[in-house]
């Protein structure tokens, strides 16, 4: 369980398409406004992520994940979906959100954009 908290983490903090190699590169990924980029490109290691989303599909880490991004310097370099989800379903986001929030105010309040959290 922990070390699927920190994968969570690190999806949230870094900001991972079904089958294939997953990587956002194929032409069936609606990137968005997201640039989209493979990892090597942006300076990830695209082999041990393609590792890692194996073995979520597998259910050896993380087995009750739905969805997996990964962002880096403003691309998207992989989007994945697990135990039958899709991009196009519905998620309820509970207490991701609250966290995913609490993270981004916290980096603002480092950096000096709000005084603290009662702004």
């Amino acid at each position: 369980m922990a070390r699927c908290a920190w994968i969570i983490g690190l999806s949230l903090t870094a900001l991972m398409a079904a089958g294939g190699t997953g990587f956002a590169a194929q032409q069936d990924t609606p990137a968005g406004d997201w640039k989209v980029s493979t990892p090597d490109e942006q300076g990830l290691d695209g082999k041990a992520l393609a590792e890692l989303a194996d073995q979520i599909r597998k259910g050896e880490v993380c087995p009750n994940l739905h969805a997996l991004l990964v962002i880096r310097h403003g691309a998207l370099v992989l989007e994945e979906y697990f135990n039958g989800w899709t991009r196009y379903q519905r998620h309820t986001l509970q207490s991701v959100s609250k966290s995913f929030v609490s993270a981004l105010v916290g980096i603002a309040i480092a950096r000096g954009e709000f005084k603290g959290v009662d702004e």
